[in-house]
């Protein structure tokens, strides 16, 4: 694996990466000393990250189980897509 730290198993790799883009089956995570650092990287790669699961309060985040079973009012990259569809001139 390019000579590259990392943990694996049968169906999963972890590696210590902060790229946000990642091949299939491989997880990048990173640690943090406290939690203005997270929320730092959250927000310079907010057009880049989905969303963010996490059980702690300090984050923008969704409770754990709760990213696969979004509400009527969470869009896909923050788009309406309704409205998108109904500004959209047919004529």
């Amino acid at each position: 694996m390019n000579n590259t730290v990392h943990l694996a198993s049968d169906y999963v790799m972890l590696k210590e990466d902060a790229a946000i883009a990642t091949p299939v089956a491989i997880i990048h995570y990173q640690f943090y000393k406290d939690i203005n650092e997270v929320n730092n990287f959250i927000s310079e790669h907010k057009d880049a990250i989905q969303c963010v699961v996490a059980e702690n309060k300090d984050l923008p985040a969704i409770p754990f189980g709760g990213s696969q079973q979004p509400e009527l009012w969470d869009y896909a990259d923050n788009i309406d897509t309704m409205s998108f569809l109904m500004s959209i001139n047919l004529s």
